[in-house]
Parts: structure tokens; sequence; C-alpha cells
């Protein structure tokens, strides 16, 4: 998968690690000729650079190294300075994963382990040319459905792109879902729509509109889609049928290009409707029973890595063994949440250790 700076034809100082580099390169290196020893060693073909100070003259330096494709190289080059602070900014970039890939998730440092099919999927959603644009979660209750959503707004925030949550929390019906929905483009909703599918498709292509009028592509992620144990509806039946239609205006491209869905908690008794197009949905099912140890010492691993630091095997050995116990004696349905509770008690620890 892409590498978030090297692989951006852009260099990304919204990114945290890649303006901490761009902080350590104005320090260490702030005389322009400096700069373009630097700057040579990515390429003799790369554009001049003019005398400036050190922050502008980085800033266009960088720039043009990103748009090169060449920020890899830059950082290789790095690597082999005496510069301690400068070199730990150099490894935090190249240790860097794709946001789709992460097991470490915003600044509150949220575990997302395993999931290895949803990636994939929210990566394909990501790309525009992909036809692939709505992920169906189903899977047994407490198997992490909802803490899909964590996964799925780090991804749209990477790209700078709306997301929106609903759940049985803040979705209370279909005609004030859809002013919401009118309300996020600051769009005139239709004052009336008729309840079928010819009605639906018809809010579709209207929201399509407006997400197009403000230039803005929406991750819709809607929650609770199924009933409770005694096949209560957690919702309004008439916002499944709405978004089983949304998911069937997907085969028009001008709803495709402004809208990613992430249905969640879909029936599992209820088939997908036939008028879906294979090609625009994948159905992701989350199991309880995963992760496993193995999910949890790679997260262990990234957790470090994340904050500059290596763990010593035999130290992520010992917190891998003991998350695994605490999870291993937890009742099947609390197996996830001990699971991430359990991580949160080791990492706190070993981040207030000397």
């Amino acid at each position: 998968m892409a590498h978030p700076l090297f692989d951006d034809p852009r260099y990304r100082m919204d990114i945290q690690e890649g303006l901490h580099l761009y902080e350590q390169l104005c320090i260490h290196y702030p005389g322009a000729q400096d700069i373009r020893i630097v700057y040579a060693c990515c390429g003799a073909d790369l554009p001049g650079l003019k005398d400036d100070a050190p922050r502008p003259m980085w800033d266009v330096a960088l720039g043009h190294i990103a748009r090169a494709l060449r920020l890899r190289r830059l950082c290789e080059h790095l690597l082999t300075r005496t510069m301690p602070k400068l070199v730990e900014a150099v490894r935090l970039v190249m240790g860097m994963r794709d946001i789709v890939e992460r097991t470490v998730l915003g600044a509150d440092e949220l575990p997302f382990l395993d999931r290895k099919e949803l990636r994939g999927y929210l990566e394909a959603l990501a790309r525009e040319t992909s036809p692939l644009k709505v992920v169906v979660v189903r899977g047994e209750r407490f198997s992490g459905r909802t803490w899909t959503r964590h996964l799925v707004e780090s991804v749209a925030d990477s790209r700078k792109e709306l997301v929106a949550y609903y759940g049985r929390g803040n979705l209370f019906d279909l005609d004030t879902l859809v002013s919401d929905l009118f309300a996020t483009f600051k769009a005139d909703r239709p004052p009336q729509f008729t309840t079928n599918a010819a009605g639906y498709n018809n809010l579709c292509t209207k929201l399509a509109a407006a997400a197009r009028d403000r230039d803005t592509r929406c991750w819709l992620i809607v929650d609770d889609l199924d009933a409770d144990q005694n096949r209560n509806s957690h919702i309004d039946s008439a916002i499944l049928a709405f978004f089983d239609q949304f998911v069937a205006a997907m085969a028009n491209p001008v709803v495709r290009s402004w809208f990613r869905l992430v249905l969640i908690a879909y029936p599992v008794e209820q088939p997908t409707p036939t008028r879906w197009e294979p090609e625009h949905f994948r159905i992701d099912e989350p199991r309880i029973d995963t992760p496993d140890r193995s999910h949890v010492l790679e997260h262990l691993e990234a957790w470090a890595a994340s904050k500059g630091r290596a763990l010593l095997a035999e130290e992520r050995e010992a917190m891998g063994h003991r998350i695994m116990q605490a999870v291993d004696r937890a009742n099947r349905p609390d197996r996830l949440s001990t699971l991430r509770k359990t991580i949160a008690t080791e990492t706190a620890q070993l981040e207030g250790a000397p």
C-alpha cells in the first residue's frame, strides 16, 4: 500500500511526521548553500532554488522533491548524518504506514488490529478509479463491527474528505436523516419525497449534486441496521430501505463520485438486494476470536515506532503474553473490549517508564 509521504506528489506538512521532518531540516540546515547540497542529493534534474530564509527555502525544496517522488531518496541520505534529532525525525517518516494499514489510530492511539480484508476494501474505496464504493459490515455481535468507524474516519480525515456517522444514538427517522444530509452540504432539501425506490433514488442524485456543488466527497457510515435479540429493529425500517437504494444508485457515476458508504450491522438474515451491482460493494464479516497474538505483537511494535522507540523482543513478547492472558480469561462477548483495555494499560505503563 502507498506510503503517506513517499508516494504523494505533495509534501504533507498537515501530517505530523512530515511537519516534524521539515522543522528539523530548518534547524539543522539553515544556510542556503547547505540546503542546496542536501537538495542536490535528490537528483540533478530538480528545479533550481533561490536563496531565501530556511523555512521558505525548505518549503520550496520539499515541494520539488515530493513532486518528483524523491522523498525516500532524501531520507536515505539523511540517515547517514550524525544529527540524532534529525535522524530520529527521518526514522519516524520511514516507519510510517498508510492510514489504512495502521494499527494505532489518531492522537488517542486507538488500537485497530487485524481486519485485513476491510483494509483492502477501504483502500479501494479511496481510489477514484475503483468501482468499489460500498462496504457492508456484517459479522456477529461484539465482533468489532461498530469499531470499524474509527478506521473509516481516519482514512477519510487523512484525505481531507467529509465523514459522517449515524447510529441508533443520532438516527431517528428518515425525514430527519435526509434533512441532516442536505444541511451538511448547505443545500435545500426537497420539500417532499416518495418513500419508494424511485423517490429514494431521486434523493441520492440530489445529494450527489449538492456534494458536487460544494466539491465535497462524503464517507457516510450508518450503524445499527440490524435488529435486537427480540427482532426489534434498532432504527426506522425506512432508513434501511433508503440505503438499500443508495447502494443501487452507485451504478450512477455521478453518485459514486461523491459518496462512499459503510453500512454496519446490515441484517445477516436479509440477503443483499439483487439490484445491487456486485462491483460496487463488498461484505466484511469480522469475528470475535480475532485478532490473535501475532496481531497484538504487530500492534505493540507499531505503537513503539509511533513513539520513536524500539521494544526489545523479550519486552514485546512479555507484553503480548500478558495481554493475551487477559483476553483468554474474558467472556467471549467481552473479548475485544478486554483486548483494547489491556493494550491501553500495558502501553500506558511502558510510556511512563523511565
